[in-house]
């Protein structure tokens, strides 16, 4: 299977529909309410295409040249060399290592063509997908948020993982 991260089109609309208006993501960000199909078509025309001035990115999982999932680089700090990720697969396509090696590529883009030195991500400490995808990728578990997220109304903890490229 050929995995690989690209710029977000307008033909991924219906896509990020699909993951955006899933309540079971809802919990692990902080969306609270539907996107719209229009919202989303914003969203796509007005990204500046400049990590730097829009201090986030969003690329499109592709697998087998199916948009299958996103990618992201949010808070992205230039000063300090950071940012946080997150990545989401469709339902229908979780399982088959897509996630895992999609937090890969993100930390190489991230790390070899930003230039950034430290990434975060904080994921549920129940989401063993993410989790493991980013244990896989190097990540280190540096700190737990008690009653971080509620998911079904019931508090979760949430992890907290690092990277930092070797020296």
């Amino acid at each position: 299977m050929s995995i690989r991260l690209r710029a977000m089109e307008l033909t991924d609309i219906e896509m990020m529909y699909s993951l955006e208006n899933n309540p079971e993501l809802w919990a692990m960000g902080c969306t609270t309410v539907p996107y719209s199909r229009h919202a989303l078509r914003q969203f796509v025309e007005q990204t500046a295409g400049d990590i730097y001035a829009d201090r986030q990115v969003r690329l499109v999982i592709e697998a087998d040249g199916e948009p299958v999932g996103c990618a992201d680089l949010y808070d992205v700090d230039a000063r300090n060399l950071r940012a946080a990720i997150s990545v989401a697969v469709l339902p229908q396509h979780r399982g088959r290592g897509i996630g895992q090696e999609a937090v890969r590529q993100l930390v190489d883009y991230a790390t070899r063509h930003l230039g950034l030195h430290t990434l975060t991500c904080i994921t549920a400490a129940s989401n063993h997908a993410m989790g493991g995808a980013a244990r896989h990728a190097g990540f280190t578990e540096c700190g737990r948020l008690c009653d971080w997220l509620r998911i079904d109304g019931t508090p979760h903890d949430a992890v907290i993982l690092q990277y930092i490229p070797k020296k």
